[in-house]
């Protein structure tokens, strides 16, 4: 019973990472135009890209963890109880959010129940989401003698969420894999289909089509995969809309790639060179996030350096 209820609790922790700090019922955030679904994408990838800032400082995840879940709780509330954009949602919504949770639910327990993980995950990315839950940094991590395999986000992601639960149970930081999984899918389909109920089926039918339990055993493959999804969304957008705000998220959804996995900076370049090829680019748009991937590149390689973290090939 317990593990069920901290199943619940940490669906309602990953939401937040949905619908804070800004509040996506506003139209306007810093004189920038958004729709809903983009504003949902910032909020899940900056509030990622803060944990990722988190996993490089010399900072014990226990001295800060709880500070970011209230960081995120004081957002909500203003947002959404002090404002006048108070949190409603018409049947549509009500029923999208229930059949986010009941799925995400069910297939948690499936999770919970096999718990075998991926070779990968045996002897690389549970050890590196160790030293993180044992309350060590990035660079007691740098000692790790296959650390320069892969980089770390998703150990350390995969430590965090586990740490939140009473029973910190690895597999508790493995559902936010499935969260992110769940979410993507229903964030392309709304898209698509503007009408909830279609949307929440075709939703649906892809997660029970897609869903092997493989893909959360721990390995990485399933984030990369869900943010490839929200980036191409994304550069959907763009070519509809030619919105600079779109290519600011893309741009730091690469950042998440670069550490995720290895094979992440091929996934990058790829994805820069696309919009590159964008018909009639902006050339300021163009300068733009051509420099600002550039720098995050180079940002890497400077905090490898400083660690004396020998780079991947």
């Amino acid at each position: 019973m317990i593990e069920l209820l901290e199943i619940t609790k940490l669906f309602l922790i990953f939401s937040l990472l949905l619908i804070s700090p800004f509040n996506f019922f506003k139209k306007e955030i810093l004189g920038i135009n958004f729709d809903q679904s983009s504003l949902i994408a910032l909020n899940l990838i900056l509030n990622l890209n803060i944990l990722l800032f988190f996993s490089l400082i010399p900072l014990k995840l226990s001295d800060y963890s709880i500070f970011f879940i209230l960081y995120l709780l004081i957002f909500f509330i203003k947002n959404y109880f002090f404002e006048r954009n108070i949190l409603k949602f018409d049947n549509e919504n009500y029923l999208t959010i229930f059949i986010f949770f009941i799925i995400f639910f069910i297939l948690s327990i499936d999770i919970a129940n096999k718990l075998n993980l991926g070779w990968d995950a045996k002897w690389f990315w549970l050890i590196k989401s160790l030293y993180y839950s044992q309350d060590n940094t990035f660079k007691e991590l740098t000692e790790y003698i296959y650390n320069d395999y892969h980089p770390h986000l998703g150990s350390y992601l995969w430590a965090f969420f586990s740490n939140l639960t009473i029973l910190n149970f690895e597999y508790f930081g493995r559902i936010f894999y499935l969260f992110l999984f769940i979410f993507v899918l229903f964030f392309i389909t709304k898209k698509i289909f503007q009408n909830d109920y279609k949307s929440s089926l075709i939703s649906t039918i892809l997660i029970i089509i897609l869903y092997k339990y493989k893909y959360f055993s721990g390995l990485q493959e399933i984030l990369i995969f869900s943010i490839l999804i929200i980036i191409s969304k994304l550069i959907y957008d763009y070519i509809l809309n030619r919105n600079l705000k779109d290519l600011f998220i893309i741009f730091l959804s690469l950042n998440l790639i670069l550490w995720i996995k290895a094979e992440g900076i091929a996934y990058f370049f790829i994805v820069v060179f696309c919009i590159n090829f964008i018909k009639k680019l902006n050339l300021n748009h163009r300068i733009v996030f051509n420099a600002a991937c550039f720098f995050i590149i180079i940002f890497k390689i400077l905090i490898y350096n400083f660690f004396e973290i020998n780079l991947n090939n």
